[in-house]
């Protein structure tokens, strides 16, 4: 029985892994980055994946807004975000600035989730304008 469920660990892991989806499961500045970096790796293929690294707000919102999550993802065209380049982390919320694109993300009991992406910034009163963002 044990082998069962290490076996059954490893395809779960494995399926994520091919997926693009690890979690961030460390509320540190790593964990933030390689969500950030997972949620970019499936937008452009894989856009149900994506939706499961993003925060319940942005979920609603992407819902709300196109029909699903996933054609939410895919009509907000993000950009080919590259690996990332910086991560500061505050609190329970992290900003990750990666090659081409910056990432607002949250820190939830189930890992970081990306509340905003595709954003740039804009002037002092509205520092960021974001593509794809929650309520």
């Amino acid at each position: 029985m044990k082998r069962i469920r290490s076996i059954a660990a490893v395809v779960v892991c494995g399926y994520w892994a091919l997926a693009g989806c690890s979690t961030g499961d460390s509320p540190g500045p790593a964990g933030a980055g390689q969500a950030a970096e997972a949620f970019a790796a499936a937008v452009t293929g894989q856009p149900d994946a994506a939706c499961a690294l993003v925060a319940p707000g942005t979920v609603k919102e992407l819902v709300d807004s196109s029909g699903s999550c996933a054609k939410g993802i895919t009509d907000a065209d993000l950009p080919r975000a590259g690996r990332a380049l910086d991560v500061e982390v505050f609190g329970l919320d992290a900003i990750v600035r990666l090659e081409h694109d910056t990432m607002f993300l949250a820190f939830f009991d189930s890992g970081w989730r990306v509340t905003a992406a595709g954003c740039t910034p804009e002037a002092r009163e509205r520092p960021y304008s974001c593509d794809l963002k929650g309520a």
